[in-house]
């Protein structure tokens, strides 16, 4: 009989502690010796409100199936689902499995990359608060030079320069600057030439445009041929004096040998009005994922998967409280034995 697979409505989590035995000599001194860099007895309670008797007597039904607190056993990830807590609670009860960098936003907006078997939070965009885990499906990015947007082909009306902006990394050297050669330009900014074969594509790039004087907005054009007839995909924004992810779907009816990104201010285009890029990504997703740079070559980042490399007994039975007929409130407390 597995844990019930309920998602609490809240948690408390201890760390639990260090083996360590304690050395005490006829003076008084102290010695400690610590076994091992792992911490275990960690706790967790978990809160269960208003949910029906059927399901609050699953708990107590699993507790008399392990033999109260001498069977051990292993979580479902749906416990740990909106959990904001203490990120020792992932790192001592599962392992993400992706062989794989990814990257998401930190605490302070920034992007930032998370190593192969790292697992990676989501945090709320305004306040740094921290959401919960950042679970994703395999994807590759085919824009082969999202490190370096200068490496490709430019229209000549829009020439890419070296930056003299921090991207959304925090980081100067990666940002590309376009600027517009002359009056009433083209807006062709990025060109990538490969074999897109026919289906759904999600598009998107940071963009970044510094307020200048008449332009009301951007619009933002992705397209794979210079024809009609695949349907290309077009948004205007509000970029002004931030990095905006701009990410478009875009539908591929024939086999197609570029893509372009397009973008130009929603005015007559003039001399010397510029903007930044970062960060291209081209998936074959209906949405886009988290960035995924490339250098050279497509890049696949694998699906996150998270594994438990511990198990949990219970700390005492399971207590219901009958709130009305037919609900009741679950505590359960348990103890890790990682």
């Amino acid at each position: 009989m597995d844990f019930p697979a309920l998602v609490p409505s809240s948690r408390n989590y201890s760390l639990g502690d260090y083996a360590v035995r304690t050395f005490r000599s006829q003076s008084g001194a102290e010695s400690r010796i610590l076994y091992g860099d792992t911490r275990f007895g960690a706790t967790l309670e978990l809160q269960y409100q208003n949910i029906t008797d059927k399901n609050a007597q699953t708990f107590v039904g699993h507790y008399e199936n392990e033999k109260g607190t001498f069977g051990t056993f292993e979580l479902p990830l749906r416990v740990l689902e909106g959990w904001s807590g203490n990120s020792q609670l992932i790192s001592t009860g599962y392992r993400n499995q992706r062989n794989s960098i990814a990257t998401y936003i930190d605490q302070n907006g920034f992007i930032v990359t998370a190593q192969p078997f790292e697992t990676r939070f989501s945090y709320e965009t305004q306040t740094g608060h921290p959401i919960g885990l950042l679970l994703e499906d395999e994807a590759t990015n085919f824009w082969k030079n999202s490190t370096d947007l200068q490496i490709g082909s430019f229209s000549q009306f829009w020439p890419a320069t070296a930056s003299d902006l921090l991207g959304p990394d925090n980081k100067l050297e990666e940002v590309t600057k376009f600027s517009a050669a002359a009056d009433n330009v083209q807006t062709l900014f990025l060109r990538q030439f490969d074999q897109y074969a026919p289906g759904d594509y999600t598009a998107s790039i940071y963009i970044y445009v510094p307020k200048q004087s008449s332009i009301p907005g951007w619009r933002v054009i992705v397209d794979f041929t210079d024809s009609a007839t695949d349907n290309s995909a077009s948004e205007d924004y509000l970029i002004f004096d931030k990095w905006v992810r701009v990410s478009l779907p875009v539908i591929v009816t024939a086999t197609r040998t570029f893509l372009d990104f397009n973008l130009f201010p929603l005015v007559s285009p003039k001399f010397g009005m510029h903007f930044y890029a970062w960060g291209a990504q081209l998936e074959n997703n209906l949405t886009s994922s988290s960035y995924i740079p490339t250098s050279g070559s497509a890049v696949t980042r694998q699906a996150d998967k998270l594994q438990p490399i511990g198990s949990w007994r219970y700390a005492e039975p399971p207590e219901i409280t009958n709130v009305r007929p037919g609900v009741s409130n679950a505590r359960v407390r348990l103890i890790s034995v990682v």
